[in-house]
Protein backbone atom coordinates (compact mmCIF):
# COMPACT_ATOMS: atom_id res chain seq x y z
CA UNK A 1 0.00 0.00 0.00
CA UNK A 2 1.56 3.39 -1.34
CA UNK A 3 1.62 6.10 1.74
CA UNK A 4 -0.21 8.84 0.98
CA UNK A 5 1.60 12.41 0.45
CA UNK A 6 2.16 15.01 2.66
CA UNK A 7 -0.11 17.42 0.78
CA UNK A 8 -2.80 14.71 0.41
CA UNK A 9 -2.99 14.66 4.46
CA UNK A 10 -3.23 18.34 4.70
CA UNK A 11 -6.35 18.71 2.16
CA UNK A 12 -7.70 16.36 3.77
CA UNK A 13 -7.49 17.60 7.03
CA UNK A 14 -8.24 21.16 5.58
CA UNK A 15 -11.31 19.20 4.20
CA UNK A 16 -12.21 17.74 7.35
CA UNK A 17 -11.87 21.13 9.37
CA UNK A 18 -13.92 22.78 7.17
CA UNK A 19 -17.00 19.86 6.80
CA UNK A 20 -16.38 20.21 10.89
CA UNK A 21 -16.85 23.77 11.45
CA UNK A 22 -19.57 24.66 8.86
CA UNK A 23 -21.63 21.34 8.58
CA UNK A 24 -21.37 20.35 12.43
CA UNK A 25 -25.16 20.52 14.22
CA UNK A 26 -23.77 23.66 16.86
CA UNK A 27 -27.59 24.03 17.28
CA UNK A 28 -28.09 20.87 19.09
CA UNK A 29 -25.72 21.79 21.32
CA UNK A 30 -26.98 25.39 22.35
CA UNK A 31 -28.51 23.94 25.82
CA UNK A 32 -25.10 23.14 27.05
CA UNK A 33 -23.00 25.75 25.22
CA UNK A 34 -25.76 28.57 27.10
CA UNK A 35 -25.62 26.53 30.90
CA UNK A 36 -21.84 26.34 30.56
CA UNK A 37 -21.59 30.28 29.62
CA UNK A 38 -24.12 30.72 33.07
CA UNK A 39 -21.78 28.53 35.14
CA UNK A 40 -19.15 30.95 34.35
CA UNK A 41 -20.19 34.42 33.93
CA UNK A 42 -23.78 34.24 35.82
CA UNK A 43 -25.38 35.31 32.25
CA UNK A 44 -28.31 33.90 31.04
CA UNK A 45 -28.88 33.01 27.28
CA UNK A 46 -31.82 32.15 25.24
CA UNK A 47 -31.55 32.08 21.59
CA UNK A 48 -33.30 30.37 18.89
CA UNK A 49 -29.94 30.04 16.11
CA UNK A 50 -26.56 29.82 16.83
CA UNK A 51 -23.51 29.38 14.82
CA UNK A 52 -19.64 29.86 15.30
CA UNK A 53 -17.47 33.25 13.92
CA UNK A 54 -13.58 33.15 13.75
CA UNK A 55 -13.26 36.97 13.13
CA UNK A 56 -10.60 38.32 16.17
CA UNK A 57 -11.36 36.09 18.88
CA UNK A 58 -13.26 33.00 18.23
CA UNK A 59 -16.81 33.24 19.50
CA UNK A 60 -20.59 32.41 18.78
CA UNK A 61 -23.10 34.37 17.03
CA UNK A 62 -26.82 33.88 18.27
CA UNK A 63 -29.61 35.11 16.55
CA UNK A 64 -33.40 36.19 18.27
CA UNK A 65 -31.51 36.10 21.24
CA UNK A 66 -33.09 37.10 25.09
CA UNK A 67 -29.82 38.08 27.41
CA UNK A 68 -30.27 38.46 31.02
CA UNK A 69 -27.44 40.46 32.67
CA UNK A 70 -26.62 39.90 36.64
CA UNK A 71 -26.24 43.98 38.08
CA UNK A 72 -25.74 43.80 41.82
CA UNK A 73 -28.37 41.66 43.58
CA UNK A 74 -30.85 42.16 40.43
CA UNK A 75 -30.86 41.68 36.63
CA UNK A 76 -31.20 43.71 33.42
CA UNK A 77 -33.17 41.55 30.58
CA UNK A 78 -32.32 42.61 27.08
CA UNK A 79 -33.56 40.92 23.80
CA UNK A 80 -31.64 41.40 20.24
CA UNK A 81 -31.56 40.08 17.00
CA UNK A 82 -28.18 39.04 16.96
CA UNK A 83 -25.39 38.62 19.87
CA UNK A 84 -22.05 37.94 18.93
CA UNK A 85 -20.37 36.21 22.50
CA UNK A 86 -16.56 35.72 22.93
CA UNK A 87 -13.72 34.65 25.05
CA UNK A 88 -10.73 35.80 24.61
CA UNK A 89 -8.04 37.54 26.35
CA UNK A 90 -7.47 41.32 27.34
CA UNK A 91 -3.43 40.91 27.97
CA UNK A 92 -1.18 38.10 27.73
CA UNK A 93 1.30 39.23 30.05
CA UNK A 94 0.08 37.89 31.98
CA UNK A 95 -2.83 36.60 30.51
CA UNK A 96 -6.23 38.16 31.69
CA UNK A 97 -9.18 36.06 30.32
CA UNK A 98 -12.18 38.70 28.74
CA UNK A 99 -15.94 37.99 27.88
CA UNK A 100 -17.49 40.11 25.13
CA UNK A 101 -20.93 40.91 24.55
CA UNK A 102 -22.24 42.54 21.05
CA UNK A 103 -26.11 43.22 21.01
CA UNK A 104 -26.74 44.28 17.58
CA UNK A 105 -30.25 45.89 16.73
CA UNK A 106 -31.88 45.67 20.05
CA UNK A 107 -35.70 44.76 20.03
CA UNK A 108 -37.00 48.30 20.59
CA UNK A 109 -33.99 50.15 18.99
CA UNK A 110 -30.10 50.69 19.50
CA UNK A 111 -26.78 48.60 19.76
CA UNK A 112 -24.72 47.92 23.07
CA UNK A 113 -21.23 46.29 23.37
CA UNK A 114 -20.16 45.30 26.72
CA UNK A 115 -16.40 43.37 27.54
CA UNK A 116 -15.28 42.23 31.00
CA UNK A 117 -11.99 41.15 31.75
CA UNK A 118 -10.53 40.06 35.23
CA UNK A 119 -7.39 39.68 36.95
CA UNK A 120 -6.10 39.51 39.74
CA UNK A 121 -7.78 42.27 42.38
CA UNK A 122 -9.65 43.81 40.00
CA UNK A 123 -12.30 43.97 37.00
CA UNK A 124 -11.91 46.13 33.79
CA UNK A 125 -15.25 46.93 32.00
CA UNK A 126 -15.78 48.76 29.00
CA UNK A 127 -19.15 49.80 27.49
CA UNK A 128 -20.76 51.18 24.45
CA UNK A 129 -24.43 52.10 23.43
CA UNK A 130 -25.70 53.68 20.67
CA UNK A 131 -29.30 55.07 20.59
CA UNK A 132 -30.53 52.44 22.80
CA UNK A 133 -34.40 52.97 23.93
CA UNK A 134 -34.59 52.59 27.91
CA UNK A 135 -37.83 50.99 27.51
CA UNK A 136 -36.77 48.18 26.90
CA UNK A 137 -34.57 48.01 30.37
CA UNK A 138 -36.22 47.43 33.22
CA UNK A 139 -33.96 49.53 35.55
CA UNK A 140 -33.86 47.41 39.10
CA UNK A 141 -35.82 49.73 42.08
CA UNK A 142 -37.94 51.54 39.68
CA UNK A 143 -41.50 50.26 39.09
CA UNK A 144 -42.01 51.39 35.65
CA UNK A 145 -39.20 51.98 32.78
CA UNK A 146 -37.77 54.64 31.40
CA UNK A 147 -38.54 56.22 28.34
CA UNK A 148 -35.72 58.05 26.02
CA UNK A 149 -32.65 57.32 23.91
CA UNK A 150 -29.51 56.70 25.62
CA UNK A 151 -25.67 56.48 24.15
CA UNK A 152 -23.14 56.28 26.75
CA UNK A 153 -18.78 55.25 26.13
CA UNK A 154 -17.51 54.21 29.83
CA UNK A 155 -14.27 52.02 30.80
CA UNK A 156 -13.87 51.15 34.10
CA UNK A 157 -11.07 49.03 36.07
CA UNK A 158 -12.76 48.13 39.56
CA UNK A 159 -10.53 47.02 42.11
CA UNK A 160 -12.00 44.67 44.73
CA UNK A 161 -9.64 44.38 46.88
CA UNK A 162 -9.50 48.00 47.25
CA UNK A 163 -12.25 49.94 45.74
CA UNK A 164 -10.56 53.37 45.89
CA UNK A 165 -7.90 52.30 43.82
CA UNK A 166 -10.84 52.14 41.18
CA UNK A 167 -10.52 54.77 37.80
CA UNK A 168 -12.46 54.82 34.66
CA UNK A 169 -15.21 57.66 33.08
CA UNK A 170 -18.21 57.62 31.77
CA UNK A 171 -20.19 59.74 29.39
CA UNK A 172 -23.55 58.96 28.92
CA UNK A 173 -26.10 61.78 26.14
CA UNK A 174 -29.59 61.04 26.29
CA UNK A 175 -33.20 62.83 24.43
CA UNK A 176 -36.55 62.08 24.75
CA UNK A 177 -36.38 61.18 28.43
CA UNK A 178 -39.59 61.37 31.08
CA UNK A 179 -39.48 60.59 34.22
CA UNK A 180 -42.40 57.67 34.79
CA UNK A 181 -44.31 58.12 37.82
CA UNK A 182 -43.31 56.44 40.93
CA UNK A 183 -43.15 56.59 45.14
CA UNK A 184 -40.58 57.19 46.72
CA UNK A 185 -39.75 56.78 50.82
CA UNK A 186 -42.16 54.83 52.95
CA UNK A 187 -44.07 54.91 56.29
CA UNK A 188 -40.26 52.77 57.63
CA UNK A 189 -38.76 55.89 56.36
CA UNK A 190 -40.59 58.44 57.57
CA UNK A 191 -41.48 60.21 54.61
CA UNK A 192 -43.73 59.42 51.37
CA UNK A 193 -44.29 60.96 48.56
CA UNK A 194 -45.79 60.36 44.71
CA UNK A 195 -43.36 61.70 42.13
CA UNK A 196 -45.52 62.04 39.23
CA UNK A 197 -44.41 61.60 35.33
CA UNK A 198 -42.58 64.87 33.99
CA UNK A 199 -41.07 65.52 30.67
CA UNK A 200 -36.94 65.82 30.76
CA UNK A 201 -36.36 65.43 27.15
CA UNK A 202 -31.64 65.84 27.34
CA UNK A 203 -29.81 64.58 29.43
CA UNK A 204 -25.94 64.83 30.15
CA UNK A 205 -23.71 63.26 32.38
CA UNK A 206 -19.91 62.29 32.97
CA UNK A 207 -17.77 60.33 35.63
CA UNK A 208 -14.24 60.82 35.93
CA UNK A 209 -12.68 58.64 38.53
CA UNK A 210 -9.13 58.89 39.63
CA UNK A 211 -6.83 59.74 43.06
CA UNK A 212 -9.67 58.02 45.12
CA UNK A 213 -12.19 60.29 43.89
CA UNK A 214 -15.52 59.50 41.69
CA UNK A 215 -16.47 63.35 40.42
CA UNK A 216 -19.71 64.28 38.71
CA UNK A 217 -19.29 66.21 35.65
CA UNK A 218 -21.52 67.74 33.45
CA UNK A 219 -24.57 66.43 35.41
CA UNK A 220 -27.93 67.62 33.71
CA UNK A 221 -31.56 67.50 32.96
CA UNK A 222 -34.21 69.23 31.03
CA UNK A 223 -34.36 71.93 29.17
CA UNK A 224 -36.60 75.55 29.20
CA UNK A 225 -39.57 73.83 27.62
CA UNK A 226 -39.90 70.31 30.43
CA UNK A 227 -41.66 69.58 33.41
CA UNK A 228 -38.16 68.92 34.86
CA UNK A 229 -34.95 70.72 34.54
CA UNK A 230 -32.19 69.89 37.27
CA UNK A 231 -28.18 70.11 37.87
CA UNK A 232 -25.98 67.23 40.00
CA UNK A 233 -22.75 68.68 41.42
CA UNK A 234 -20.32 66.80 43.85
CA UNK A 235 -18.23 63.89 44.33
CA UNK A 236 -17.84 60.59 46.04
CA UNK A 237 -14.55 60.27 47.99
CA UNK A 238 -13.90 56.20 47.27
CA UNK A 239 -13.80 53.95 50.65
CA UNK A 240 -11.70 50.57 50.64
CA UNK A 241 -14.98 49.15 50.26
CA UNK A 242 -17.48 50.74 48.39
CA UNK A 243 -19.81 51.24 51.25
CA UNK A 244 -17.28 53.22 53.14
CA UNK A 245 -17.50 55.92 50.22
CA UNK A 246 -18.56 59.17 51.11
CA UNK A 247 -20.96 60.98 48.99
CA UNK A 248 -21.20 65.05 49.03
CA UNK A 249 -23.57 65.76 46.20
CA UNK A 250 -25.71 68.49 45.30
CA UNK A 251 -29.09 68.60 43.56
CA UNK A 252 -31.01 71.62 42.38
CA UNK A 253 -34.20 71.40 40.59
CA UNK A 254 -37.27 73.27 38.60
CA UNK A 255 -40.10 72.50 38.42
CA UNK A 256 -42.18 73.93 35.54
CA UNK A 257 -45.82 76.00 36.68
CA UNK A 258 -48.22 72.47 35.26
CA UNK A 259 -46.08 70.64 37.70
CA UNK A 260 -46.81 72.59 40.28
CA UNK A 261 -50.17 73.47 39.82
CA UNK A 262 -50.73 69.65 39.18
CA UNK A 263 -52.86 68.28 42.24
CA UNK A 264 -51.25 64.38 41.49
CA UNK A 265 -47.65 66.27 42.81
CA UNK A 266 -49.36 67.75 45.22
CA UNK A 267 -47.37 65.13 48.23
CA UNK A 268 -43.78 65.82 45.77
CA UNK A 269 -44.57 69.70 45.91
CA UNK A 270 -45.23 69.61 49.40
CA UNK A 271 -42.15 67.63 50.14
CA UNK A 272 -39.48 70.04 48.19
CA UNK A 273 -41.25 73.07 50.11
CA UNK A 274 -39.24 72.32 52.63
CA UNK A 275 -35.70 72.88 49.95
CA UNK A 276 -37.38 76.65 48.01
CA UNK A 277 -34.70 78.78 46.96
CA UNK A 278 -35.49 82.48 46.04
CA UNK A 279 -36.98 81.39 42.65
CA UNK A 280 -40.36 79.82 42.29
CA UNK A 281 -40.17 76.62 41.69
CA UNK A 282 -36.73 75.97 42.33
CA UNK A 283 -34.96 73.44 44.83
CA UNK A 284 -31.65 72.99 46.26
CA UNK A 285 -30.64 69.96 48.63
CA UNK A 286 -27.32 68.01 49.78
CA UNK A 287 -26.41 64.63 50.71
CA UNK A 288 -23.49 64.75 52.70
CA UNK A 289 -22.91 61.11 54.29
CA UNK A 290 -21.35 58.11 53.86
CA UNK A 291 -22.87 54.79 51.49
CA UNK A 292 -23.52 52.90 54.40
CA UNK A 293 -25.96 55.59 55.83
CA UNK A 294 -27.75 56.11 53.00
CA UNK A 295 -28.04 52.84 52.17
CA UNK A 296 -29.52 52.03 55.89
CA UNK A 297 -32.00 53.89 57.92
CA UNK A 298 -30.25 56.65 59.04
CA UNK A 299 -31.56 60.34 59.11
CA UNK A 300 -29.08 61.49 56.94
CA UNK A 301 -30.82 59.65 53.42
CA UNK A 302 -33.00 62.96 53.86
CA UNK A 303 -31.09 65.67 52.35
CA UNK A 304 -30.04 69.24 53.99
CA UNK A 305 -31.48 72.23 52.63
CA UNK A 306 -29.35 74.40 50.33
CA UNK A 307 -28.79 78.13 52.08
CA UNK A 308 -30.49 80.66 50.27
CA UNK A 309 -28.37 82.91 47.58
Amino acid sequence: MTKPKASTVAISFVIFLFTLIFFFPFNNLRGYVFSQIFVKTGILIVADDMSLTFFGWPGLILYNVNVTLPVGTSEIELASEKLTFKIGLAGLFPPVPSVSLNLKNLKKGGNLYVDVSQKANAAKVYIEASDVNLAQIAVPGLGENIPGIVGADGKFEINNADFSKSTGSLEIKGKDLKVPHQVVGSQAQGFSFDIPAMTVDKFNMGLNIKNGNLEFTNVNLGTPQTDLRATVTGDLKLGQRFEQSFLNLTLKLQLSNKILQDPQAKTFTSFLEGYTLKTPGEYGMKWFASIQELSGMSYKILPEKLPLQ
